[in-house]
């Protein structure tokens, strides 16, 4: 007379982190033979380690906030899932700023060889599903992600001196 399926709905991450710990869902889960299915907070705080980015005012501040907290331990792999909007929002944004100004924004060698990465580790993830090598292959490509990026704005640094000063 047990669930099948367990969904993990968003939210707060530190919110959602303490009430797990409070009703003990990681030992709950550790015998438990269902699906479990996270969703944005529910997925981060499925991993071994929490990183609880900041959200709401004041918690990036904070010298009380926890950016990372214990999780449930269903995964060694820290989940970030809503990086990619981020990274969207401000590379969106530059390239806008560029092309009012005249500029086209070409992809950068990092970026393409950040893509094959990407398509090799969901491949590794779905043909060999290795933690050790999804984990290898998942660090390279944040690594690759940051280098890009940073090489994306530095090309197009000179966009904010134009409108901020030297």
């Amino acid at each position: 007379a047990g669930a099948d399926l367990i969904v993990l709905a968003g939210g707060h991450v530190p919110t959602q982190n303490r009430f797990f710990a409070e009703i003990g869902l990681a030992g709950l889960l550790k015998s438990w033979p269902g699906v479990l299915v996270g969703i944005s907070a529910g997925s981060m705080n499925a991993a071994r380690e929490v990183y609880a980015q900041p959200e709401e005012e004041g918690e990036a501040i904070s010298p009380d906030y926890q950016r990372f907290l214990p999780g449930l331990g269903i995964t060694g792999t820290v989940l970030l899932p809503h990086y990619q909007i981020v990274k969207d929002e401000m590379v969106d944004g530059l390239r806008l700023i560029a092309m009012e100004k005249g500029r086209v924004v070409a992809a950068g060698w990092s970026g393409k060889i950040k893509t094959v990465l990407q398509m090799i580790t969901i491949l590794t993830a779905l043909l060999l599903f290795n933690e050790h090598y999804i984990n290898i292959l998942s660090l390279a490509v944040c690594a690759l992600t940051i280098f890009s990026g940073v090489q994306y704005f530095w090309e197009l640094r000179d966009l904010f001196r134009e409108d901020f000063g030297k």
